[in-house]
């Protein structure tokens, strides 16, 4: 009878850890979403911020731009590794 109540608690804490465990990843997976949206947009802005390339300013925002954008990647790659990135993506 023991062993059943014990196991039963670890069955119980188990669940919770899981249930926990699922809502912060389906958090997070809404905000890398949001942030390869923003990433595409940004792409956008990028195509024609190299026209003004001789701005000391956008250039040095685009090249910081562009290390947050592999920054970003670097991460998805961590949390989704099955999933291939690729130009279509957007973030290259």
């Amino acid at each position: 009878m023991a062993v059943e109540t014990v196991v039963s608690v670890v069955v119980e804490k188990l669940a919770e850890l899981i249930i926990q465990e699922a809502v912060f990843l389906s958090s997070v997976k809404g905000e890398l979403e949001w942030i390869l949206e923003e990433l595409r947009q940004i792409k956008c802005y990028l195509k024609g911020a190299d026209a003004r390339e001789g701005d000391e300013n956008v250039k040095n925002w685009v090249n910081d731009l562009r290390d947050l954008a592999f920054d970003v990647e670097d991460v998805y790659r961590g949390l989704y590794p099955e999933k291939k990135s690729t130009k279509a993506d957007g973030i290259h």
